[in-house]
């Protein structure tokens, strides 16, 4: 073979050898491809749902919310266990608050109420430094304060309002009232207040029978004035219950039955959901 062809054809072969390298090289292995940096195949994981902190309440009240081992040690207690039983009522969860709270999805941390208490006049009453201080348990403040109180201040014919700049502000009903609230948003400067207005009860069965609405100089109606006045000044949250118009069960004329709670739970939850 002469020298020439000789060159051409190694010129050739080599030519192929070099193209089937090239090939080989421009083409990976899948595992090649399938090769990702580890920052592109880390799968996020999601932050977790940001859960509401839990809210506690304390009530403060009279007789009508007082309910065995709930309250601070000492309160006079007017549903003991005979008188439990002779209003149907079976348990804690019975209770308006307790509906009323957890409706609210809260805790009860105090449930402030005795036996016979008003507003007006010193400890118990509950205008008292005291009475507000003890809303609070374990160095917690609540969240929400729930207020039912007045019934006993119309019982006795409380004087609504001061005629004279010298009477003390715990000596009338309305000025009394507005110190309790000015009291509590000084302790509690957290805290939501709710006050609510006094409803009226009615007995079963009974449909003509009515409360007595004057004991006094005023009618049971300027009580509620009284706190609406109050509540709108000191600027906390008004629960208008005697404007829903619902009336409560009672058997004795004041103290609410099992059902009894329920309505005034209802009409709480009717207020809430109004103001909402």
């Amino acid at each position: 073979m002469k020298l020439q062809t000789k060159l051409s054809l190694l010129l050739a072969i080599l030519l192929a050898l070099s193209s089937c390298a090239a090939g080989q090289a421009a083409v990976q292995s899948p595992s090649e491809t399938a090769t990702l940096p580890p920052e592109a195949i880390l799968t996020p994981v999601p932050e977790p749902p940001t859960v509401p902190p839990v809210k506690y309440y304390s009530v403060l009240g009279d007789s009508i919310s007082t309910y065995p081992d709930s309250m601070p040690e000492g309160y006079a207690l007017f549903y003991v266990p005979e008188t439990l039983e002779k209003n149907g009522m079976h348990s804690i969860n019975d209770m308006w608050w307790s509906i009323v709270g957890a409706s609210l999805g809260a805790r009860r941390l105090v449930n402030g109420a005795w036996s016979g208490s008003t507003v007006t006049g010193s400890y118990p009453g509950t205008c008292s430094e005291e009475r507000v201080a003890e809303l609070a348990k374990d160095g917690r403040a609540p969240d929400l304060i729930l207020i039912y109180i007045g019934v006993n201040d119309f019982s006795m014919a409380a004087k609504l309002e001061k005629t004279d700049a010298a009477e003390a502000d715990e000596a009338c009903f309305g000025s009394a009232y507005r110190l309790m609230l000015r009291r509590l948003k000084a302790q509690y400067p957290n805290a939501e207040i709710l006050c609510g207005t006094l409803m009226r009860p009615r007995l079963p069965g009974h449909d003509e029978w009515d409360m007595p609405t004057k004991l006094g100089r005023d009618d049971y109606e300027d009580y509620n004035d009284a706190i609406r006045a109050a509540v709108r000044d000191e600027g906390c949250v008004l629960i208008d219950l005697a404007a829903t118009g619902i009336k409560y069960e009672v058997k004795d004329g004041l103290h609410p039955t099992a059902q009894g709670h329920r309505d005034m739970a209802d009409a709480w939850l009717a207020c809430l959901s109004a103001r909402a």
